[in-house]
């Protein structure tokens, strides 16, 4: 499938679950997915420039941790649209 039609169907998928808590999940699984491979591949694939660059090495491993940080919290998202719909499955 296309990038930019999945990227669609994504944010089509945020919109209904904002009118429709059942599909709330799904929205926050994909979303958590989604920001957590950005981050991956980001830190993969794209060095660090600019300011990153010239200076010391912190903010070259500032720039390593904050991409980190954003994959931890994207998996963490992930985590947590899993966790909700197991409990709401649990309480039906």
């Amino acid at each position: 499938m296309e990038l930019m039609a999945v990227i669609i169907k994504i944010l089509a998928l945020i919109s209904d679950a904002y009118r429709n808590a059942e599909k709330l999940p799904a929205a926050v699984i994909s979303c958590g997915v989604v920001e957590a491979a950005a981050a991956i591949f980001l830190g993969a694939f794209k060095a660090p420039g600019g300011i990153f660059q010239h200076h010391s090495k912190a903010p070259f491993y500032l720039y390593y941790g904050i991409i980190g940080g954003v994959a931890i919290f994207g998996f963490a998202e992930a985590w947590t649209g899993f966790w909700v719909s197991f409990c709401s499955e649990k309480t039906e």
